[in-house]
């Protein structure tokens, strides 16, 4: 029998790979892919759904719970350091970003069986991380965004609003401006486990996690233009109201994309041991995200 079941699981692992659902971050398009649970499982290049002997197992392989047979109190902090190099309008600018987060807590309790092994374990695992920063400075001599962002609505016609154009649509800003920016990107995203292992033959076992999940995603954008040659230095009073593009001397644009995110998946896992290796097999549901955006 317990030939057979190898080979049955050997060559399940053979001849299967990896199918993906939608994930969280197609649903966010957001491009960060999740990065995994647990320094051991990181540092085996994620190949751990066939070892999961410890709390991380909640992430990689449920099943892998019915091994421990110790109760287990588990924490951990991730520091992610960002750092990048821009070249714009023949200037480089380096920018980087840091931040200090829980990566991880967790409690695993072994209920005392006469046979096999009955694991729950419940924690927090973080998924992903967020943190971006860019910087870019340069001086444009051909183009501004000023009339770039002129609408036929007086409501949101920004350069009208802030008196960049005549009430013709009229502007002289098209050039000979100094163009910076920042660009800040920050949060990540986990999940509150909840799970459970058993043991349903001596070298079998089965598990289940069931996930909430809960994040948040900022983007802040700051873009400044300025007349550093001063260009636009018209000082006379008896300029219209209208004509302020005349007397420009910065503009400051501000946008700021804040999300928070809800969802839930499960995750169903199998494991087979053998004296000689072990083997891991997981079915992920898809996962329902909500993103309230302001």
């Amino acid at each position: 029998m317990k030939k057979t079941l190898a080979v049955f699981f050997a060559l399940t692992f053979v001849f299967t790979s990896f199918t993906w659902a939608q994930t969280i971050e197609d649903a966010m398009r957001l491009t960060s892919q999740e990065r995994g649970v647990g320094s051991r499982a990181l540092g085996m290049g994620n190949a751990y759904i066939g070892v999961s002997d410890d709390f991380s197992a909640t992430y990689w392989n449920p099943a892998g719970l019915a091994q421990m047979r110790r109760i287990e109190i588990t924490g951990g902090l991730t520091h992610y350091s960002y750092s990048n190099s821009t070249a714009y309008l023949g200037q480089t600018t380096d920018d980087s970003k840091s931040a200090t987060k829980l990566d991880n807590i967790g409690f695993a309790f072994p209920f005392p069986t006469r046979q096999g092994s009955f694991v729950i374990a419940f924690g927090y695992n973080r998924v992903a991380d967020y943190t971006t920063a860019l910087s870019y400075n340069g001086y444009n001599p051909n183009s501004s965004i000023i009339p770039t962002l002129h609408d036929a609505s007086d409501t949101y016609n920004i350069p009208f609003n802030t008196y960049l154009e005549s009430e013709s649509g009229y502007t002289a800003l098209n050039g000979n401006v100094n163009q910076n920016g920042v660009v800040r990107e920050s949060g990540g995203l986990g999940n509150w486990a909840f799970a459970a292992a058993i043991d349903v033959a001596p070298d079998i076992s089965f598990g289940l996690t069931f996930n909430v999940l809960n994040g948040s995603y900022k983007y802040e954008r700051t873009y400044i233009e300025s007349d550093a040659h001063n260009v636009y230095n018209n000082m006379n009073p008896n300029l219209p109201v209208d004509s302020a593009y005349l007397r420009f001397n910065k503009f400051t644009l501000d946008n700021v994309i804040d999300d928070n995110i809800t969802g839930i998946n499960a995750m169903f896992g199998m494991m087979y041991r053998s004296d000689r290796f072990r083997i891991g097999l997981t079915i992920k549901t898809p996962t329902t995200v909500k993103v309230t955006e302001t």
